[in-house]
């Protein structure tokens, strides 16, 4: 594979406007990929992303609101093709994050998101050797659209920091790979497939900052995550650990840090 890319991002921040402190800005991403051999999967092409973006927060007492807004172009072009894929993309989120007391914290928080497909989404061809598939895409995909929720829970004790939060994501025209029970070449065939989906699931996490020793400074982390999704029939979809579990040791000393980090899925 050769891939090229270009990654530019430009972010003015303003003056106060009645109470509102905010960003806006663009970014603009252009990535050149080439596939070489008899192996490859998927056709050379160029791809083009231009974004704007806005982000708002503004403090009401104790209670703080926040909005955002980022609309997209993409362009993916392939060799002999005026234009393969052209479209634009809007998201846009508000929250409010609540300060019930001193160590208490609320958050709300929905979303409404739009995802472009990617070249390999749109024009795999073949045996994709590094997961061991055989890659159909599909040039009839469209953006992925979601609209989602989340609320959460934070404190802070000292040292001891906990969260836990629980989303729901409706999804129209989520993109995935879907098997078909089929093989070509020896390898399992799956198909970009779109669908109509949901996720909902729960997050905690558990954490203890800066125990200090004769040593250095310790950190322990615990955390975990559950989610079910399932397709528009209801069917689970593929590839998604339902449930991961894991747990951080950290150490500093000086200008030296080390972290261990398992997870269980």
């Amino acid at each position: 594979y050769l891939q090229r890319g270009l990654d530019v991002r430009a972010a003015v921040e303003h003056e106060p406007l009645a109470g509102w402190r905010g960003v806006f800005g663009a970014q603009w991403r252009d990535l050149d990929l080439e596939a070489i051999g008899e192996e490859a999967f998927v056709p050379p092409s160029v791809t083009r992303n231009l974004g704007l973006f806005l982000f708002e927060e503004r403090s009401f007492g104790s209670v703080t609101a926040e909005l955002g807004v980022r609309l997209e172009q993409q362009q993916i072009d392939l060799p002999g093709a005026a234009s393969a894929y052209d479209d634009e993309a809007f998201s846009a989120s508000a929250g409010l994050i609540w300060r019930v007391a001193e160590q208490w914290r609320l958050t709300a928080n929905m979303n409404s998101t739009e995802r472009h497909p990617t070249a390999t989404e749109l024009f795999a061809d073949g045996p994709h050797i590094a997961v061991r598939r055989f890659e159909i895409g599909n040039t009839g995909l469209d953006t992925e659209r979601a609209l989602g929720l989340d609320v959460g829970l934070h404190a802070t004790a000292g040292p001891l920091t906990a969260s836990v939060s629980a989303f729901v994501s409706d999804y129209s025209d989520y993109i995935y790979a879907a098997p078909t029970g089929t093989i070509e070449d020896g390898l399992p065939v799956i198909v970009y497939t779109a669908t109509d989906a949901r996720f909902s699931g729960l997050e905690a996490e558990l954490a203890w900052q800066g125990l200090e020793t004769s040593l250095g400074r310790w950190a322990v982390r615990v955390f975990g995550d559950y989610v079910r999704a399932e397709d528009g029939a209801g069917e689970p979809l593929p590839q998604i650990p339902p449930l991961r579990l894991g747990a951080s040791l950290g150490f500093d000393r000086g200008p030296l840090g080390i972290e261990l980090r398992a997870v269980w899925n």
